[in-house]
């Protein structure tokens, strides 16, 4: 992770990853929002039905009360270039942050 401090892996599901974060990696923490994501595939109609990444944001939500946000890529190419959708997403959680007063 380029500019990280600390970085976990994990091989479980999104979900399985929103729960080891917020029970056991940061169980002390409060969070105001859980970011899922980003994923191959869009995460629209039915498909939130199974997504993972939908899962992941929808069980932080749950279990904290955090608003829960699950970002995918619409694209199901393996050579797929996330960057601008993790750009947008870093700005996109910026501009809740900044609008309701948690950075000035």
């Amino acid at each position: 992770m380029p500019g990280a401090t600390r970085a976990f892996a994990s091989s479980g599901t999104p979900a399985d990853c929103t729960m080891l974060g917020i029970s056991v990696l940061y169980r002390a923490k409060r969070f105001d929002y859980i970011v899922s994501g980003v994923n191959r595939g869009d995460n629209l109609g039915l498909h939130v039905v199974y997504s993972g990444t939908v899962a992941g944001a929808r069980e932080g939500a749950m279990r904290t009360g955090a608003v829960g946000v699950a970002v995918s890529l619409d694209s199901y190419s393996r050579s797929a270039d996330y960057s601008e959708a993790a750009r947008f997403t870093a700005e996109l959680v910026s501009l809740f942050l900044f609008s309701y007063g948690q950075l000035d």
